[in-house]
Parts: C-alpha cells; structure tokens; sequence
C-alpha cells in the first residue's frame, strides 16, 4: 500500500476517542499490533481493527507507569497496579487520540500514535490494516 491509502485505511477504523484493545510486539520486535474497538455496530462484539506495523525497524513507546501525580504535597505514581490486572471499565481510559504517519526517503514509514495513557512512535517497512475476529485474538482482558 502507499502511504495515501495507509491513511486512508486507518481513518476508517475511526479510531479518536475508540477503545484501544490491546498493543502487542511480536517476532523478537519485527511486528506491532494496534488493537481498536469497531464501532459499527453489527461488528462491535464479533470484530475489531488490527493495524499492523510490519518489518518494523525501531519500536518506542512509553506509558504511563512512569506518570506521577501530587497529593497533598507527596509525589505518588499516577498507576500502581499491572494493566494485566484491570478489568472492564477500568480499560476505558485507554482510548485513541493521534495517528500520524509520514513516509521517509529510504522506503520506511515513520509513525506517531498517541493514545490516552501512551505513546508509540514505530519505523518500519510496511502498514496493514485489516478488521479481525476478536474471539481470534485472546486478548489479556479476556483471562481476566
């Protein structure tokens, strides 16, 4: 795909303000995979998008794990407890925001996502974007 139909594709997983499902790195960090809720509603419970950053040369993100807040004066970590850990409404502040992406001169795409509690910035060589079955994808929430 070139990068008009890549952001294309994207847009219509409508993906501001979505849920975002679960970000995955996989194959010794050679594959990224964004999970977004599918708003369309005779998909909602049975289908979700899947943006995959394909052959991806550099993965950075951060989360918030390391925000702090203050209390009364005292610094305290803004999340204590492990994301693996939360349950149903508890995911709802991870919800999408920003997705930007540019192609660079040397056949790589660089992309910017900024979702509500992290951002991910990922070069690599290809995007996909596809809508999958959740009940294929064995999210963590699930095990929950």
């Amino acid at each position: 795909m070139n990068i008009t139909q890549i952001l294309k594709a994207i847009e219509q997983t409508d993906y501001c303000d979505a849920q975002i499902l679960d970000f995955e790195i996989k194959y010794l960090g050679d594959e990224a995979n964004l999970f977004i809720e599918s708003y369309e509603s005779e998909d909602s419970k049975k289908f979700c998008w899947k943006i995959s950053f394909l052959r991806c040369a550099k993965v950075n993100y951060e989360t918030d794990a390391s925000w702090v807040t203050e209390s009364q004066g005292t610094k305290i970590l803004w999340r204590t407890e492990a994301v693996k850990t939360l349950k149903d409404g508890q995911l709802l502040g991870y919800s999408g925001h920003d997705i930007q992406i540019v192609n660079t001169d040397d056949n790589f795409y660089e992309s910017k996502v900024i979702l509500a509690n992290m951002s991910i910035n990922i070069v690599c060589q290809d995007i996909e974007v596809s809508k999958v079955l959740i009940a294929d994808q064995h999210f963590f929430w699930d095990e929950n």
